[in-house]
């Protein structure tokens, strides 16, 4: 009632907020499902992220969506169906009983939300946008293909970079002789893994830095969500141990994690979406320049503080986050009170 006074929701978005709160955050909390995976603070970040999300649809459900446009309401409908294929893995585990079926929980979750997501991409079941003719498919088929820069971004660049990329760093880490040597101590191998996980920092820099400034971000903010559901899905055929799918990623995985993250003890390994959120969020978040301004016509100084606004989230995690680690693992030597972080490393990233 005070939340619903204060902040002038309606009861029932206020509620829907409470519920979703309450049920994300046990789910996060809960060893039985997630192992020692979320520290309090990470736990209360999914569970409030989660409830805002079902508060936002019910709020513009209610309002049928008039304020919303195709993309975004396209972008929370992908989450929703990220979550739900959350749940649906909790439940097939749980049904699955046998250890050699259990394993098959994420793909039984997989196929069951791909069929709900198509059903609802074919009919816009629970309302669709109203000032976008056709269904959610026909839209998502239109922006890909209505630009033949996204065609060229999707299907050639990103490939491209993700390729050279990813190969440059994981041939580097078999050659390296402090991780391969067995007289390096764990201290070296520990510096080592930091500066190649860091690597990947550059990776994200090369990917997303060219769509915004090249004026494509209604479609990077579009790839962000997908890209997001990809790495919840493969996160959890790897923890489900997935036939084919969990020994591949699992042996990528292991070259990059540090003392912290134990994949044997069925720890989730998140990081990498962390470092895709951190850079999505502050586009998310970021209306269009001409939604702000409200003419088309805007000056530099305008421009510069959009597109300014828009890296926020690159320059933050993408760089500073990586000379932060890369400068504070050699040569931090201050640690912040109990943390493993130094104030070298902060003065880095600064």
């Amino acid at each position: 009632f005070l939340g619903a006074t204060v902040m002038g929701l309606p009861t029932e978005t206020l509620g829907t907020f409470l519920f979703a709160q309450k049920l994300a955050l046990r789910c996060c909390l809960s060893r039985d499902l997630w192992g020692r995976c979320f520290s309090s603070s990470e736990g209360l970040f999914w569970a409030q992220s989660t409830a805002t999300l079902a508060a936002v649809l019910q709020l513009g459900y209610h309002t049928h969506f008039v304020a919303w446009s195709s993309s975004s309401l396209f972008t929370c409908a992908l989450m929703v169906h990220a979550v739900i294929f959350l749940m649906l893995t909790a439940l097939f585990a749980r049904l699955l009983t046998k250890d050699g079926q259990r394993s098959w929980a994420s793909c039984c979750a997989s196929v069951t939300t791909l069929g709900l997501f198509i059903v609802w991409g074919i009919s816009g079941a629970c309302r669709w946008s109203t000032t976008t003719r056709g269904t959610p498919l026909q839209w998502f088929t239109r922006m890909i293909l209505e630009d033949e820069r996204h065609l060229q971004l999707a299907l050639l660049q990103w490939p491209a970079i993700l390729l050279l990329v990813i190969g440059a760093i994981q041939a580097a880490a078999q050659r390296s002789e402090v991780l391969t040597g067995k007289k390096t101590t764990q201290h070296e191998r520990a510096v080592v893994k930091v500066l190649f996980r860091k690597a990947f920092h550059v990776l994200a820099i090369l990917l997303f830095i060219p769509p915004i400034l090249g004026g494509q971000v209604a479609f990077l903010s579009l790839a962000f969500a997908v890209a997001a559901i990809l790495f919840v899905i493969l996160e959890a055929f790897r923890v489900s141990q997935t036939p084919w799918i969990a020994h591949v990623l699992d042996s990528f995985v292991a070259q990059y994690l540090d003392s912290r993250e134990n994949t044997g003890r069925g720890d989730l390994v998140v990081t990498h979406l962390y470092l895709l959120l951190g850079c999505a969020l502050p586009i998310w978040l970021e209306p269009p320049l001409e939604q702000q301004i409200g003419i088309m016509l805007q000056s530099q100084l305008d421009k510069g503080q959009h597109v300014l606004r828009l890296t926020a989230g690159v320059l933050a995690v993408g760089v500073g986050d990586a000379c932060a680690a890369a400068f504070g693992v050699r040569f931090g030597r201050v640690r912040w009170p109990q943390s493993h972080r130094t104030v070298e490393g902060s003065m880095a990233f600064v």
